[in-house]
This record gives C-alpha cells, structure tokens and sequence, in this order.
C-alpha cells in the first residue's frame, strides 16, 4: 500500500498520520501472542517499573523473537517509511513499550529524536516513528499524547545534566531529556493546536 497525497500533505502538516485497521486483527493476534515470551525473556533490554517485577519496556526485542524480525521488514510498513522520507530506509531502535492498568508510571513529555541524536549518535534528526498499537488505546489507559505539527518547531527537550544516559533511563518516568509545562503550552499556542 502507497500513501496518497492527501495523507502525505496531513503527515507533513501534522507531524504524524493515523492509519486504522492498518494492520489486521489476525497479524494483531499473532504479534500480541508473543508478549508473554517477550515479557518473560532474561535480556538486557527488558526495563521493569521502579520497585516492581513488571515490564515497562523491552528494546531490541527484533534480535531475539523471529516473529517481530519479520516485522522490521514487513513490506507496507516499509513502503511507507520510504515515501515519507523519500529514502532507503534502516532501524534504528525497535522496542515494546507497555501500560500495564494500576502499577505503570507516567512518561513524561518529551521528543524522542532528542535522545538518539545525543545519545546514540544518530546523524540527522530526520527519523520516523511508527507505532502499532497492539491493543485499544484511549483516553483512560495512557494514551499517546502529540502536538500537532510541533515537529516544524525543532528540537525543544531540555536535559537534565544530572541523569543517567543509558537505555533504561530513557524509559523510565524520570527522563532525561524533557518539555516543562511552559515550554509545552507556548508550543501548543505556536502551532496553533488550542483552536478547534
């Protein structure tokens, strides 16, 4: 599947692009199946909620589970990331990330590409993220939160010079790069984002 130029002109104003029933409920089930397995896995890539034996966070799960390889490479997603970035494309990062109800702590606002420009030594900030949402996602179980067309302002994170910079510390409710209230609200009045 291609993008059509309306979508594209949406994800170039918008800064992201929302595309339901994208991937089918079976290849849903099939990738869900796998939690569990992933969850249970001893790897240095799992990250627990603090003080907890639940997982918040599993990174490079496409090293070690066949069925999310396969996905890296999974030929309408790809599509679409090289019409976006009208680009070859590579990964750069692959991880789960959970919401478990009741025990999960809060992620606070912040831009992703900031931490793999200072952190991981990435060239440019010129990246994607997609996203698949492996089950219902709403208003009541941590939602993810954007700022439409917040991307034309650049990166706007501030660092905490104290944190650690390690891939854990990126997923924990500390973080190290983040966007304080003030700094987040004059970016929604910027792009315009509080008029309905």
């Amino acid at each position: 599947m291609s993008l059509t130029q309306g979508q594209i002109e949406a994800y170039n104003q918008n800064g992201y692009l929302l595309l339901p029933n994208y991937i089918s409920s079976s290849e849903l089930a099939i990738l869900k199946a796998q939690l569990p397995i992933v969850y249970a896995e001893d790897s240095p890539g799992r990250v627990f909620e603090v003080g907890t034996s639940t997982v918040r966070a599993v990174h490079g799960v496409h090293v070690t589970n066949h069925i999310f390889a396969n996905l890296i490479r999974y030929a309408p997603l790809l599509n679409i990331a090289m019409q976006v970035l009208e680009s070859q494309v590579y990964l750069h990062q692959f991880k789960i990330t959970t919401k478990p109800a009741f025990v999960g702590d809060v992620w606070q606002w912040h831009q992703d590409a900031q931490y793999w420009v200072h952190k991981d030594g990435l060239p440019t900030d010129l990246a994607l993220n997609i996203v698949i949402f492996l089950s219902e996602v709403n208003e009541f179980n941590g939602p993810l939160m954007l700022v439409p067309s917040s991307h034309k302002i650049g990166v706007i994170a501030q660092k905490d010079d104290n944190a650690e910079m390690n891939y854990e510390s990126h997923t924990t409710a500390q973080l190290p790069y983040t966007i304080d209230a003030e700094t987040l609200a004059n970016s929604v009045n910027r792009c315009h984002c509080s008029e309905g």
